[in-house]
């Protein structure tokens, strides 16, 4: 019986919390430009992460994230990975 239980307490304990609030300020943006505002305030400064910019250096850890190989290689032939990654997620 115990083990039944354990999924609805691990979904219970990664619940984003409050419902009615948006778990994302960019979510709750209205406009483009407020949403690029947000983007630039709240998730652009995780690339400037030293762990963030060893990952992205990693071709293991981009492929965990869905880019294969040969994406790995033309990204990494810009010199500067962590800005195409930057940009492709502002653009997502």
């Amino acid at each position: 019986m115990g083990a039944s239980k354990a999924p609805a307490r691990s979904v219970q304990c990664c619940s984003l919390g409050d419902r009615e609030k948006p778990p994302s300020p960019i979510l709750a943006a209205r406009t483009p430009d407020e949403q690029r505002r947000l983007f630039e305030r709240h998730i652009a400064p995780l690339f400037d992460y030293k762990s963030i910019k060893m990952l992205s250096k990693s071709p293991v850890s981009l492929y965990a994230l869905g880019i294969p190989p040969a994406q790995y290689d033309e990204l990494v032939a810009t010199g500067d990975p962590i800005a195409v990654l930057r940009e492709r997620v502002r653009e997502t």
